[in-house]
Formats: structure tokens, C-alpha cells, sequence
């Protein structure tokens, strides 16, 4: 595990960190969420991961099992969507301020 923790940003760390203890100490089988890796190029990689932890006799803890899908793509396409709208509502914001200034 710890090389996961080496290439997560720190940002993820705590949250990544709860989840796992979460799910060791039988609060939840599973967890799924969305960080960002350092990718061995030196960027960043957005991922979705998907964790399950396998119990044997006694409910003791055997293995885990993780999914990571990287979701890079989809975060920048999300981001390109989001610009054009906030410059949309700055330009409204914009011409309200202009309008109000107008009718003074």
C-alpha cells in the first residue's frame, strides 16, 4: 500500500486514509471516489477508484481489491464545459452592473 500513497496528491491523502480505515475497521465493504495520481511523467492523472476489502475466517481481512480508472479525460472535458459558462454569467453579471449604472 504504500506506493499507492506515494503517487496519490496530498490533497486525496486524508480522505483516501479514512475510507480505508472505514472500511478495515467494518464500517463500509467498499468505497469509490475520485482523486488525483502523480503520473511517472510528473503530471497530474485524475482517477476513479474503486476498493473492496475481501475478509476470510473471522471477518479477518485478506486482501484488497482495487479498481483505478483514469478519468483525466473526462475532467478536462468537464473543465472546458465549465469555462464557457462561467464567462457566461460574468458577462451577465456584467451587463446587469452596466444597466443599473445606466438607470442612475
Amino acid at each position: 500500500m504504500r506506493g499507492i500513497f506515494s503517487i496519490t496528491q496530498p490533497e486525496g491523502l486524508p480522505r483516501n486514509t479514512d475510507l480505508m480505515l472505514q472500511m478495515l475497521d467494518g464500517t463500509t465493504p467498499s468505497y469509490m471516489f475520485e482523486k488525483r495520481y502523480v503520473h511517472k511523467r510528473g503530471g497530474a492523472m485524475w482517477v476513479r477508484i474503486s476498493v473492496t476489502l475481501l475478509r476470510g475466517s473471522k471477518q479477518r481481512p485478506l486482501h484488497m481489491i482495487a479498481l483505478v480508472q483514469d478519468i483525466t479525460g473526462r475532467k478536462q472535458a468537464e473543465e472546458s464545459l465549465r469555462e464557457p459558462s462561467v464567462r457566461v454569467l460574468q458577462l451577465q453579471d456584467e451587463e446587469r452592473w452596466a444597466a443599473g449604472a445606466r438607470a442612475a
